[in-house]
């Protein structure tokens, strides 16, 4: 029988609205471009997506939505190497990471099977049940 889980309600919120695109996207000079222009791994098409990323209009909150989810491509101008020197010193947790939180949370405190939860992360049966009465407690 699976045990009711006091996952904090307010931290999967955040998690789950930090998975969106966010809608203020829609609003850039990038709609309806290449997307390759912002992939941060062919110079001459990643200059000319900054080039694009410099009179948009939505450019600031791009730049700050990138630097706190995402690790690799432009954003906002910004790239990848420049996100990791400005968040330097600070924790960075990736999207697909804060994915695989959510997803485990949801195994963990959810109606699956011990042993298929096992199987689903890898781990013997015994460890699921110590990670629910960790997160039961």
């Amino acid at each position: 029988m699976a045990k009711d889980f006091n996952i904090n309600p307010e931290y999967l919120d955040a998690l789950a609205s930090a998975l969106q695109t966010p809608e203020f996207l829609g609003d850039g000079d990038c709609v309806g471009e290449n997307p390759n222009l912002w992939d941060d791994e062919d110079a001459s098409l990643t200059a000319q997506g900054v080039a694009l990323c410099a009179e948009c209009p939505v450019r600031e909150l791009c730049a700050a939505w990138g630097n706190k989810n995402e690790e690799f491509g432009i954003w906002g101008g910004i790239g990848g190497a420049e996100r990791r020197r400005l968040r330097r010193g600070t924790k960075f947790v990736s999207m697909e990471d804060r994915r695989d939180d959510l997803d485990w949370r949801t195994d963990v405190a959810g109606r699956m099977s011990a042993a298929d939860v096992a199987r689903k992360w890898g781990k013997a049966e015994k460890t699921v049940y110590r990670w629910r009465e960790t997160q039961a407690s």
